[in-house]
């Protein structure tokens, strides 16, 4: 197996019922801890960016509603932030995703479908929570919400990278253990010439952009 770079032990995880507000980048609270791995992470995704995140409100007066279990109640993780509560309820079949705007859980719910490009997914989704609430297997996640084992293998390609570089390694040495562990054995002349060179720079570049805002393509529907 290909060597790792390895970090800092990951803090114990807590249940951090309420967002601070972060100095940088707008202003805006983490989705998740960074120094939380991200094998046991439960990252909050907005739904504007993820069509599998229901917008759960109270119905109009009026209407009748399936009342939903108390969220406390429910093999969740609820995180009260600025923009409201967010719920992640664990299902073997895919977790579901709830973000409450106006704060708690209402009486009686509605769940909001705006009419975008992501509508149609966004009520198979409800669909799913909906048939978790009565009892039955809700179905996995639909195929074009997950992601792809090239997506996987290439996020991880694309992180060790970047950690490798954070760490202070050289491109050399990161392409030896990434790509092709022959690159530590050649000359600088073969070196500067070997399309793992290349490959390396497309990668970091690659990764850079994640790390500014491209990893939310991920999340948006294939179609």
């Amino acid at each position: 197996m290909p060597r790792c770079w390895q970090g800092s032990p990951p803090a114990a995880r807590t249940r951090q019922r309420r967002s601070s507000a972060c100095p940088v980048a707008g202003g805006c609270p983490f989705p998740a801890d960074p120094s939380v791995s991200a094998v046991s992470a439960h990252p909050i995704w907005q739904a504007i960016h993820f069509p599998a995140t229901l917008i759960v409100r109270a119905v109009p007066d009026g209407f009748g509603g399936l009342p939903l279990p108390d969220p406390q109640t429910l093999p969740a993780d609820g995180r009260l932030a600025r923009d409201g509560l967010h719920t992640l309820v664990a299902d073997d079949d895919g977790d579901h995703r709830l973000w409450f705007p106006d704060g708690n859980e209402p009486t009686k719910s509605a769940i909001v479908l705006p009419i975008d490009e992501h509508f149609f997914w966004r009520h198979r989704n409800a669909g799913r929570f909906v048939r978790r609430l009565e009892g039955k297997r809700p179905g996995i996640l639909p195929r074009a919400q997950r992601l792809t084992a090239f997506q996987i293998h290439r996020a991880a390609l694309m992180l060790r990278a970047w950690d490798g570089m954070e760490a202070g390694a050289s491109r050399r040495m990161i392409a030896s253990v990434l790509l092709n562990r022959k690159i530590e054995t050649l000359r600088a002349i073969e070196w500067q010439n070997a399309p793992e060179r290349r490959r390396l720079a497309r990668i970091l570049k690659a990764a850079r952009g994640h790390i500014e805002g491209g990893y939310l393509r991920w999340l948006r529907t294939r179609r």
